[in-house]
């Protein structure tokens, strides 16, 4: 079996079959897997001797989160280290072994651009023993880290509504927020979290048929592609009537934004959680016999730091009746200093903003002879 086969087979068996208590009292691998639960130092030593059994090369990985207490390398005490990660040198890939909801190349983003003690085994004679080194733990890449919308707009001849296909896709720690839940969850959880995201998404009033779920097991290789979300949508809200114009507030499609706004001088620099990025394509189909006005309002180009580390990002092309909007807002650093804020901020109310944005529909003169 390969490398990395072998890697997620063990995991997947573990995470499926051996509960994490911490009430356990510290035991030999052998007796957790017997008895199908250990607590941290039970497990993780259950990993390890099935790993070294299958004479896969791995490294202890032992480091704290980055909002409780830094690594200070510098300092000769780890007795806070309390996070644990096993790192497989040959493929460069990380496991969470505590997270039953992570999967192999998945793990805590509160590690994530730490300093950790890095632990290898070696032999001295007959004794085995490892050697400690310092290092730092990865960062996700903002291609790994996404949440995408695709969405194709129609409107019904009443002009009291729009018809929405809708497309959500998630990856990295966004698909994690949501996919592991679902493949864990019964029937009855499925419907709930999916209405529930759906409406949050969207709006209140919005309903949805032919609901489906994509790459939702965390047991496959589904784990590795994005996680999908899609539905059919009716939409009122987003529809108003002015007179003979008719009102379409297009920026409410990409979903409730968060604005910032401080009363009190900041006094931290920002942390994002993970590099991330939000894509949406809104395909809009006008609809005939009407003309279209406000489009200027969809050209936006707010993008700050040193190789785009921040932005948001909006255009729009109009091929005869069919508009196409995109949309990008990234973060493509972990941290921002607190010198940045304003323009941080900027891009955050951009977001908020763009939900503002609304159209014109207005029925077009018909000429006559």
């Amino acid at each position: 079996m390969p490398e990395e086969a072998a890697i997620k087979a063990v995991e997947n068996y573990i995470k499926t079959n051996i509960a994490l208590k911490e009430s356990a009292e510290e035991d030999i691998a052998s007796n957790v897997l017997k008895r199908k639960f250990g607590n941290q130092t039970g497990v993780i030593r259950l990993y390890l001797g099935m790993y070294k059994a299958l004479n896969i090369s791995y490294e202890v990985v032992i480091g704290c989160s980055r909002y409780e207490k830094p690594f200070d390398k510098d300092f000769d005490s780890w007795n806070y280290l309390d996070k644990y990660l096993i790192y497989f040198p040959n493929t460069q890939k990380y496991l969470d072994p505590e997270n039953p909801f992570y999967r192999y190349g998945l793990f805590n983003a509160a590690l994530e651009g730490t300093d950790a003690l890095y632990i290898s085994s070696t032999s001295l004679g007959k004794f085995n023993t490892g050697v400690a080194t310092i290092g730092q733990i990865p960062v996700t890449p903002v291609s790994v880290n996404y949440d995408d919308l695709n969405v194709e707009v129609s409107f019904p001849a009443t002009m009291d509504q729009v018809k929405m296909q809708f497309t959500k896709s998630l990856g990295g720690q966004q698909a994690a927020q949501f996919r592991p839940y679902y493949f864990m969850g019964n029937e009855e959880q499925k419907s709930k979290m999916v209405n529930d995201y759906l409406k949050y998404s969207l709006k209140e009033d919005a309903v949805f048929s032919d609901i489906k779920v994509g790459n939702y097991n965390i047991n496959s290789e589904e784990v590795n592609k994005h996680c999908s979300l899609s539905a059919n949508v009716s939409l009122k809200s987003v529809l108003e009537k002015a007179n003979k114009r008719i009102l379409f507030k297009v920026g409410e499609l990409i979903g409730p934004q968060m604005e910032m706004y401080n009363e009190r001088p900041r006094q931290h620099p920002m942390d994002v959680g993970t590099i991330h990025a939000y894509n949406r394509t809104l395909k809009i189909n006008l609809p005939e016999g009407y003309k279209v006005s406000g489009l200027d309002q969809l050209k936006r180009n707010i993008v700050f730091g040193e190789g785009k580390a921040i932005g948001f990002v909006s255009d729009y092309s109009l091929d005869g009746k069919v508009l196409t909007v995109r949309i990008s807002e990234f973060y493509t650093q972990l941290h921002y200093p607190l010198s940045a804020y304003d323009n941080f901020q900027k891009v955050i109310n951009a977001a908020a903003d763009f939900n503002k944005v609304t159209l014109i529909l207005e029925k077009e003169q018909v000429a006559s002879n």
